[in-house]
């Protein structure tokens, strides 16, 4: 068979060690060998450059692809699809918001619509795993990995209540698994909870929207208007919470407050508007120059001058900003894996998390407030 391999330090299509990583493990899953296997990598009609990306897994290399391996893993590439791929690199990508592959393609632009396919082997019929809008060449391959790879944690739901209707135990957070009726739920159930979801920070967007839509049609009152009043009550009570549910979770700040909010945990008070004391000093020079900025605005004095200083200054917060926003990621990245540790361990991690959130709403008051007397 004619294939073209081409080693580490020549390939023209690159492979990170993290996205090589996981690419072995969707290899060993599906039972396909590491030696002969890999990801088929190609391009299709579609996306904003009229071209979108498709991937699955293969289990060898066919006529005339171009093999590219590095890290243990393959890439499996036609020529036709290697002449828009030339020079790109898959990563994988695992942020607060989202975990997924990031293909990297200076060839294409900002956000293309990205299809990502799956399927072992060769000549089998494709089963698209997704078809949406990204920026930087991302799709979350979240249907699978959370199919095959991502381990749930118990949640709050799976203690059995009794149904109203036909008085039988039931498992489940918003039907009756007996009957199918709608369910009061208790006043103490979390938005994870609501959801059906671990308590973990580290929540896929994709899958949270899918499961918000498909509770949404459920619940939605239109489907309950020969039901029962209570009935009827129920829905608009439950589609109320589950839309406040689902605006809290979707936001990365938010979700971690809530999360400490439902734990005991959330500390603001007076801490909350306290300067770190690392930036005393810069909080100090800032809050001068904004007073400076005042008096030459009810003067007509010189504004360019100080102008220049307090936009370096917004600047350098908004850096912090990003590097506190890091820092926060990890520190849910701490909790999800700490889910099933003892109560002391959690405490220390919210602490951090809590620290975390007044840091960053300081920080965030200040760009605010530098933003609005530069505008």
């Amino acid at each position: 068979m004619a294939t073209e391999v081409a080693s580490p330090n020549i390939a023209k299509i690159h492979l990170t060690e993290h996205a090589a990583k996981k690419i072995r493990m969707l290899l060993e899953k599906e039972g396909v060998s590491l030696e002969q296997g890999g990801l088929r990598v190609g391009v299709q009609g579609g996306g904003c450059s009229g071209l979108s990306y498709a991937m699955r897994i293969d289990t060898q290399a066919r006529d005339r692809d171009k093999v590219f391996e590095e890290h243990g893993a393959r890439l499996f590439v036609d020529p036709k699809s290697f002449l828009y791929l030339n020079g790109t690199t898959l990563e994988y990508e695992e942020t607060l918001m989202r975990q997924g592959f990031v293909f990297q393609n200076p060839n294409a632009c900002s956000s293309p619509l990205i299809r990502f396919r799956w399927g072992k082997n060769a000549g089998e019929s494709d089963q698209w795993l997704a078809a949406a809008p990204a920026s930087h060449f991302f799709c979350a391959f979240w249907g699978f990995l959370e199919e095959h790879f991502m381990s749930t944690a118990p949640t709050s739901t799976n203690t059995p209540l009794v149904c109203w209707n036909c008085h039988e135990r039931t498992v489940g957070t918003h039907f009756c698994s007996a009957c199918g009726k709608l369910q009061q739920i208790p006043q103490s159930l979390d938005y994870f909870a609501l959801f059906e979801m671990p308590k973990k920070l580290w929540i896929e967007m994709d899958g949270l929207e899918q499961k918000f839509l498909q509770l949404s049609w459920k619940l939605h009152p239109d489907n309950f208007v020969n039901a029962t009043e209570m009935e009827r009550e129920l829905s608009l009570q439950r589609s109320s919470e589950l839309n406040d549910a689902y605006r809290t979770l979707r936001d990365p700040v938010g979700r971690v407050e809530y999360l400490l909010g439902i734990e005991g945990e959330r500390k603001e008070g007076e801490k909350k508007q306290q300067a770190p004391p690392e930036l005393l000093e810069e909080v100090f020079e800032l809050n001068e120059s904004l007073d400076e900025l005042r008096e030459a605005k009810e003067s007509g004095g010189d504004l360019t001058a100080l102008r220049v200083s307090l936009k370096a200054a917004r600047g350098n917060f908004q850096e912090k900003l990003v590097e506190v926003d890091g820092q926060l990621q990890s520190a849910a990245r701490d909790w999800d894996a700490a889910l099933t540790a003892d109560s002391a361990a959690r405490k220390k991690i919210m602490a951090r998390l809590n620290e975390l959130l007044n840091r960053r709403s300081y920080i965030r008051n200040l760009v605010t407030n530098v933003q609005k007397e530069l505008l």
